[in-house]
């Protein structure tokens, strides 16, 4: 077929052009073409016989000759419609379908992010990890809980710059400090459940704390839980939490309980905690969302069965190689000696400000059982009557006027001079708390009285 275009094309080629010497170089185009033409055929001749001979010999000779027509092409092709798998329905009750299987690989990844970043190592940046017993250690975990907190928006400022509950004014109150050359840059507190005080989170959860009160375990709460910012990708968070979960486990505590911001839950979701509590505000005053969570202390108690990789290490972690285990109880029984000396509570709680004359009838009553009554009488004699004293004198000027000088330096015996004119409205507002706080005081209340 090529020849035959060659020809074709030299024919053609003769009879449109009329210059002999184009005409001459176009021939000699064309001749070398049909010879290129002519070698190629004959390879290719010369291999099919090859080909044709290696066949035979191996095959045998064909029988006959089979033509192959081939097949029409379609007009129109369709594509094939597989139907679609039908979706099985599990319509077993709740409680008889299997378990989920949860792909555990998010929560290692977790893992091995959070320990790229510092945390579930030993590199605490220089601090050191120990429970907070001195007043002065006490005062600063108190100031920075405070100051990062505020720095948050969880609380409103207060004069002192102390972080200061009812809770903290209880000798089972622990709390744990990371301090580097004195400073304190790492706090974590341990309340124990008490019939007369009860935990934080029952401002909140107190329905969801009342069910578990009810089966009978014990229960405390992990609180004033404040890192400073240059130490929180370190192993500062992680061996605080350590620190009070030897605590609880020494203490024979059940469950911790921990109320803490969503974005935060996943680090206490990885620790072990899970969600008992739906998420609502902490505060009455601020907006603070929280949802409550729940750990099985006694887990650390016994041997681990049936966890994967990441649980078995968070729960050596905390539990069987917990380095700060056999530092509780020494710890617990210092805290104990220096907590239950009334100069300690009456530097900490009634001298930069008297705390206790803001606390309720219940909670002046749930310290009196705690503190006991002689330690009771000791740290609020000194703190109720001064105050009464400072209070009435303020007073002077508004009940007795220009007699107010001659009542304060020498007060009649007999006949106070008559009352000036005054707003019953100032001097609720003057008195209210005081007398509220007096009337509390237990057996040493002793009410005002003005003729």
């Amino acid at each position: 077929m090529m020849a035959v275009a060659v020809a074709f094309g030299v024919r053609e080629f003769g009879t449109l052009t009329s210059n002999n010497a184009c005409q001459t170089a176009c021939l000699s185009c064309l001749s070398w073409l049909w010879s290129v033409t002519v070698v190629g055929i004959a390879k290719l001749t010369e291999a099919g016989r090859v080909v044709s001979s290696f066949l035979t010999s191996h095959c045998g000779s064909p029988k006959s000759t089979v033509r192959i027509s081939p097949a029409p092409m379609p007009i129109c092709l369709e594509p094939t419609i597989v139907p679609p798998t039908p979706k099985l329905v599990d319509i077993k009750p709740r409680h008889l379908r299997p378990a989920p299987v949860i792909d555990r690989s998010l929560v290692d990844r977790k893992l091995w992010l959070l320990s790229r970043s510092g945390l579930f190592g030993d590199n605490t940046l220089g601090a050191t990890i120990e429970r907070a017993c001195t007043l002065e250690d006490l005062r600063k975990a108190y100031r920075l809980v405070h100051d990062v907190y505020l720095g948050t928006g969880f609380i409103e400022p207060v004069a002192t710059g102390m972080r200061l509950r009812i809770f903290e004014m209880t000798a089972d109150m622990a709390t744990f400090v990371a301090k580097v050359d004195g400073k304190v840059v790492g706090v974590l507190g341990v309340v124990a459940d008490t019939p007369e005080l009860g935990l934080p989170s029952d401002a909140s959860f107190k329905a969801e704390l009342d069910a578990l009160r009810a089966t009978g375990q014990r229960l405390c709460e992990i609180t004033n839980q404040a890192v400073d910012p240059a130490y929180r990708k370190s192993a500062v968070p992680t061996e605080l939490m350590r620190c009070a979960v030897a605590h609880m486990t020494a203490a024979g505590f059940h469950q911790a309980i921990a109320t803490v911001s969503p974005s935060h839950s996943s680090f206490y979701d990885l620790s072990g905690f899970r969600q008992f509590g739906a998420e609502r505000s902490y505060s009455q005053k601020l907006h603070d969302p929280v949802v409550a969570l729940s750990m099985d202390i006694c887990q650390f108690r016994k041997a681990p069965v049936g966890l994967n990789g990441t649980e078995e290490f968070i729960h050596h972690f905390l539990g069987p190689g917990n380095h700060f285990s056999p530092h509780v109880e020494e710890w617990a029984n210092e805290a104990q000696r220096y907590f239950l000396d009334p100069e300690l509570l009456a530097e900490l709680f009634i001298s930069e400000r008297i705390f206790i004359v803001d606390c309720s009838a219940t909670e002046l009553e749930g310290l009196k059982t705690l503190w006991g009554h002689d330690l009771f009488i000791k740290v609020t004699s000194d703190c109720f009557i001064p105050s009464a004293e400072k209070l009435v004198l303020a007073a002077l000027p508004k009940l007795f006027g220009a007699d107010a000088d001659r009542v304060a330096e020498e007060p009649p015996k007999k006949k106070n001079p008559e009352p000036a004119e005054m707003n019953p409205r100032e001097w609720e507002q003057a008195s209210g708390s005081l007398t509220h706080s007096l009337d509390s005081w237990s057996n040493l209340a002793r009410p005002l009285q003005v003729a």
